[in-house]
C-alpha cells in the first residue's frame, strides 16, 4: 500500500528560550529532505512564559 499523501505539516510546540529559537527551526528544517521541504508546512507555536 503505497500514501496517497502529498502534503504535511509540522506542528511544533515550543516551549525554549527566545535566543535559541532560530536555531531550533534551522534543525527542524534540516531533518526535512530536499525533496520534500516544498510539500511540508511548519507550525511552531510558541509557549514561552
Amino acid at each position: 500500500m503505497s500514501s496517497q499523501v502529498k502534503y504535511g505539516i509540522y506542528l511544533i510546540f515550543y516551549f525554549g528560550k527566545r535566543k535559541n529559537k532560530d536555531l531550533f527551526m534551522s534543525r527542524i528544517k534540516n531533518t526535512i529532505l530536499e525533496k520534500y521541504i516544498k510539500q511540508i508546512e511548519i507550525i511552531t507555536i510558541d509557549l514561552q512564559k
